[in-house]
């Protein structure tokens, strides 16, 4: 029996600048003695890898439609070349199923599902949603793990919020998307009093909702934008979370939401929506650290934050050693040695 040391994981990706999970995700592969690397879907045939971990499919199985079954077919192909070489095939389930995507995609994933071996679950009500959409075979082994936090990979000293003085500065970051709902989030601000600021900083992926979002702020003098064509560095990120009382993250849906990590691990109270893996979320660090609404975000919710906010004794940090990266670590080691282990 091979040793941990003599397994290669290839993961897709190893690394991404606009997302620092995926080198934290990477550490914890290396942390538990196997070797890691990145691979290219277009060298399938030299993966030499024991297990190939996927962070995101999406980008070969397409958002439906004829292209997206011609990408699958594709990927298909590609994913049994790997499996033909010994390489075992594990999903990192970040979303059940892509955001953008229609019925042709669901079905997509649904066969993407059934040729896999593995899957990393970030939350328990991912396993229950998996298993509702997909009903993997039981020969896939599955792990439900968390999603770990951002604190050891801050690149500016951890900052007290600023004084409450006159305003209450609220702030949203990440991609600017259709299903993010950040432009009802900007219509919502710009409604309400000039002593309550809102910052949106994000990567206009999908342009028409951006340009929506400038036309809001063009006539709303208490939100500012930092919106561009290339992902924030973190340390821009940092400051923006920084320079607010409170994040807001208004999505539609959402399973697991690395955003509302990241602000709480700068310290920063966020309000989001009771959906997905987040109630687990408040569970782990309360409702002082994170407060969830009903249905679809409103000027009630919205006002009730900022009032919450407004009267909120400081607090230093959450309590956030149940998201440790060593939990993480071995919860995955225990996977691949599974995965891997013939």
């Amino acid at each position: 029996m091979l040793n941990r040391s003599d397994k290669i994981i290839a993961i897709k990706p190893l690394a991404d600048p606009g997302n620092s999970f995926v080198r934290l995700f990477s550490e914890a592969v290396a942390q538990q003695g196997y070797r890691i690397r990145d691979f290219d879907w277009h060298d399938i045939e030299n993966i030499g890898a024991h297990a190939a971990i996927l962070h995101w499919p999406y980008e070969l199985l397409g958002l439906g439609g004829l292209r997206g079954i011609g990408r699958y077919l594709d990927f298909r192909s590609k994913l049994a070349r790997a499996r033909a070489q010994g390489t075992r095939i594990i999903w990192v389930a970040h979303n059940a199923q892509p955001h953008d995507g229609g019925w042709v995609s669901r079905m997509l994933m649904r066969r993407f599902v059934g040729m896999i071996d593995g899957i990393i679950h970030l939350s328990h009500h991912s396993r229950v949603l998996v298993d509702q959409l997909y009903s993997p075979a039981s020969r896939i082994v599955q792990i439900e793990t968390v999603h770990g936090d951002y604190r050891d990979v801050m690149e500016l000293p951890l900052q007290a919020a600023p004084p409450m003085e006159q305003q209450v500065r609220l702030a949203y970051f990440g991609q600017i998307r259709r299903y993010k709902n950040v432009e009802l989030l900007a219509r919502l601000v710009a409604a309400m009093p000039a002593e309550v600021t809102l910052c949106i900083a994000g990567r206009r992926s999908h342009e028409d909702v951006a340009v929506e979002i400038e036309r809001i702020a063009a006539q709303a003098p208490n939100i500012t934008l930092d919106i561009r064509s290339e992902p924030l560095p973190d340390a821009d990120i940092e400051r923006v979370v920084d320079a607010a009382h409170g994040v807001v993250l208004p999505y539609q849906a959402i399973l697991n939401s690395g955003a509302a990590i990241f602000a709480l691990s700068r310290g920063r109270p966020v309000l989001a929506p009771r959906t997905g893996s987040l109630p687990e979320l408040q569970q782990i660090v309360g409702a002082d650290w994170l407060q969830l609404y009903e249905g679809v975000l409103d000027s009630r919710a919205l006002s009730d934050f900022v009032r919450w906010l407004s009267v909120r004794p400081p607090l230093a940090m959450p309590d956030l050693k149940a998201l440790s990266w060593d939990r993480v670590s071995d919860d995955i080691g225990g996977l691949l040695d599974a995965v891997t282990a013939s």
